[in-house]
């Protein structure tokens, strides 16, 4: 009998997100975020990718492009 399972998700802090990107200043930068179960944690989904966009923009960074796919953790979707 096969169970239902999730994957549980923890956000890292902005400033350290900010901090690690600032090493590659002057780059462009696409945010991938999945709809699945890090949307479920609030730390995935649409909303969590522009609430991150947006900050990033405010802050300066080149954001090109917010990307949501089903699932992360499948690499085969990911690269579709």
């Amino acid at each position: 009998m096969k169970k239902d399972s999730m994957i549980i998700t923890e956000a890292v802090p902005y400033g350290i997100i900010k901090a690690e990107l600032s090493k590659c200043e002057g780059r462009s930068i696409t945010i991938v975020s999945c709809n699945g179960c890090a949307r479920v944690c609030g730390t995935g989904g649409q909303g969590a990718a522009k609430e991150m966009a947006d900050k990033l923009k405010k802050d300066g960074f080149n954001v090109v492009s917010v990307k949501v796919v089903p699932v992360c953790c499948n690499l085969s979707i990911c690269k579709k």
